[in-house]
């Protein structure tokens, strides 16, 4: 089987602007800990394999894979990612719904307890799925968030 990146008992590792494509597992961390930062993992059988790991996931970006991600004894976060996502949304969108999402996104981003991060990030996901039962923010929100989340995530956010 063929695997793009292993990691072993590594920490501290940050894997940056790497595109991973048409491998078996992309990236396998075991016993680690990593930050993967502008990460492409597309048409691969696994997109991240962790057991006893721990990964921030910033910018990563999955397409086409069969598994994105397998974490198996493992905490990989993806909260900061998704909040970034969301202030990329253009300006020209001054509806209430994104306005509310942007006041949470930069609150996730500067926290550094992980706790009220995961409470925000919470609140953010409601706020997502009663949104998206307007079209024009669910088109945006399916075309924001589509490649960070996998199309079963998607259509049961969004529904």
């Amino acid at each position: 089987m063929s695997t793009a990146i292993y990691l072993e008992n590594a920490r501290n590792v940050l894997l940056k602007n790497v595109w991973i494509r048409g491998f078996n597992t992309g990236i396998v961390a075991k016993n680690s800990d990593f930050l993967a930062d502008n990460i492409q993992l597309s048409n691969n059988l696994v997109g991240i394999y962790a057991e006893n790991s721990f990964a921030t996931l910033y910018r990563c970006y999955f397409n086409n894979n069969a598994i994105d991600i397998i974490a198996n004894r493992s905490s990989i976060h993806q909260i900061d990612t998704i909040a970034k996502k969301i202030l990329e949304i253009p300006n020209y969108s001054q509806r209430y719904e994104f306005l509310e999402l942007s006041q949470i996104s930069e609150r996730i981003l500067k926290t550094s307890d992980p706790k009220t991060k995961k409470e925000l990030f919470k609140k953010l996901l409601i706020k997502i799925k009663r949104f998206s039962k307007s079209p024009i923010v669910k088109q945006v929100l399916a075309g924001t968030l589509s490649g960070l989340l996998s199309g079963l995530a998607l259509k049961i956010l969004l529904g």
